[in-house]
């Protein structure tokens, strides 16, 4: 399951709000849009931040997992574009 999805269903499931799991992760809100939009991807200190904050739900594992997942699709698209 993508990192969106987690999370998505994260708060679909337990009915907080992105700003509130920002608040509870530390980090700002725009910052998980970013990830949706594939603009950015969670650093391993965001991923603990997130796995801690979800008491487990969502683990850093899963997260780092798939953003090394994304990396590894960019690279291989920029290889075959060459």
């Amino acid at each position: 399951m993508s990192l969106i999805c987690a999370l998505d269903s994260y708060v679909e499931r337990t009915g907080i709000s992105w700003r509130e799991l920002g608040r509870l992760t530390g980090l700002d809100h725009s910052t998980f849009s970013k990830w949706k939009a594939g603009k950015s991807r969670p650093t391993f200190d965001n991923a603990c931040k997130i796995e801690r904050a979800t008491k487990g739900e969502v683990t850093a594992d899963q997260i780092i997992s798939d953003a090394l997942s994304a990396e590894r699709k960019k690279q291989s698209r920029k290889r075959a574009a060459r």
